[in-house]
């Protein structure tokens, strides 16, 4: 059976970027709700496409009122859940492909959600195919469950488990392979604060970040009464010091400061470079005068230093044996007409709680005078590596590949995060770079016909 699941999906490769295709052509990005469209038109018109992909491909499917979309196969209760998504994060910049138009290149494909997650859902939806056109016996229920809401909170989950049960077991090809049994906790509330610019030289504006779990690429401040003699020179000085491009530029009567960084998955901010922190880092030697805002900008320095991805100078670095160390980015920060507002993002492992972590850090923004909105954490998610389900995906993916199936942490979150016996599986190989939230997101085109093949044989053993 393992031959003829390879050679189907060789066969079907074609047919199967056509659909991937078809999926990343639509901007599903959220957008304003509208009526029968709770995440906007995008997303809304994302899951209509699949519905007419599953048509066609002779399955039936039900739309949740545009939150979520299933098609079940077999019988009875759920058994086994796949649970992709259809929404994407936002292309941000530095693209040098289109990013809504995927394009072949060399044997991999290029566009917003190859990888995460439309390229993965079209694969789940042929491995549901292939084990029906390969004659596979199915005697308990596969469900494929397309959100619309993964990027922006997953409220689309949160209303279709309102209708309908979780299935017993579940994957979601959101994450990497092997097997990712536990997943960190997390806390991002926003931090707020408001000021008064009463002298001069004076920060008039920040803007840095766009996306909660995306380490910030790019950051801009404008400064009043500044020299651009001495911008240029502070900006050349942290250039250096925070290996970021930062530019002073006039701007009227004012000074710009301009940062590029580099984008990463704030589950792992070490894999970027902060623009937010490079340029708050500058800021906080510039000659700007005393106040409310000088000492803001004073307190994110030194509790965001430049380069600490571990909490560290906030004093909640932690770790453990199974889920690692504690992470935390500062992803969002504006300043403007009077008020701060910014969204740190933490990463948490098992051994974190809110008085060793949440409490922590409410307690040192106070001392700056900068507020939390909530110090309430998102727990962390495990599932015991020794579950008959653990054994199946860990099997499924040795016959395929030939490596070792095992179980490791991570520091995002998926899907699976709040149901029992969810993991995360692929659908991205160790050692593979996908670009997700960065500019060029691509996918292996062999690798992802290899993902197809581990959930078809995945289902055929959970299901049979």
């Amino acid at each position: 059976m393992q031959k003829k699941i390879e050679n189907y999906f060789l066969q079907h490769k074609d047919e199967i970027l056509a659909d991937i295709a078809a999926l990343v052509s639509i901007n599903s990005v959220r957008g304003e709700a509208k009526e029968g469209m709770p995440f906007g038109e995008g997303p809304a018109k994302a899951i209509a496409k699949a519905e007419e992909i599953i048509k066609r491909m002779g399955f039936t499917s039900t739309n949740f009122d545009n939150y979520a979309l299933t098609v079940n196969y077999g019988e009875g209760d759920a058994h086994l859940g796949i649970l992709c998504h259809l929404d994407v994060v936002a292309e941000g910049t530095g693209w040098t492909k289109k990013p809504f138009e995927m394009e072949i290149d060399s044997n991999k494909i290029y566009g917003r959600g190859v990888t995460d997650d439309k390229g993965p859902a079209v694969i789940a939806l042929w491995a549901l195919k292939a084990c029906h056109d390969l004659g596979i016996d199915i005697n308990k229920k596969v469900r494929i469950i397309l959100g619309a809401d993964e990027e922006c909170g997953s409220s689309d989950l949160e209303y279709y488990f309102k209708k309908e049960n979780p299935p017993a077991y579940c994957l979601s090809p959101d994450a990497d392979f092997p097997i990712y049994n536990c997943e960190k906790g997390s806390f991002n509330a926003p931090f707020r604060a408001k000021y008064e610019n009463k002298a001069l030289p004076a920060l008039i504006s920040f803007e840095g970040g766009h996306t909660t779990n995306i380490v910030a690429q790019h950051a801009e401040a404008v400064v009043d009464g500044i020299q651009i003699d001495k911008a240029q020179e502070l900006a050349k000085e942290f250039s250096q010091k925070t290996k970021t491009d930062i530019t002073a530029v006039t701007e009227g009567n004012f000074v710009k400061f301009i940062c590029e960084g580099t984008p990463s998955h704030a589950s792992t901010p070490e894999g970027g470079n902060n623009a937010i922190t490079a340029l708050i880092a500058l800021l906080s030697h510039a000659p700007l005068a005393d106040g409310e805002i000088k000492n803001y900008i004073h307190g994110l320095s030194v509790l965001f230093p430049h380069g600490d991805y571990y909490g560290k100078a906030m004093g909640i670095a932690n770790e453990d044996k199974i889920s690692g160390k504690l992470t935390c980015s500062l992803d969002i920060l504006t300043i403007k007409n009077g008020e701060l507002m910014g969204i740190f993002d933490s990463r948490c492992p098992l051994c974190s709680n809110e008085e060793n972590t949440s409490l922590v850090i409410d307690k040192k923004l106070k001392e700056y005078g900068i507020v939390l909105d909530s110090t309430t954490m998102n727990p962390p998610h495990y599932v015991d590596e020794n579950l008959p389900f653990i054994k199946t995906l860990s099997k499924a993916y040795e016959d395929f590949t030939g490596m070792e199936g095992k179980c490791c942490s991570m520091g995002g979150g998926t899907y699976v995060h709040h149901i029992e016996n969810g993991v995360a599986f692929g659908p991205t190989f160790p050692g593979n770079i996908t670009n997700i939230h960065g500019a060029d997101e691509v996918a292996d085109i062999d690798q992802l016909l290899k993902c197809g093949m581990i959930y078809t044989a995945v289902i055929a053993d959970m299901c049979k």
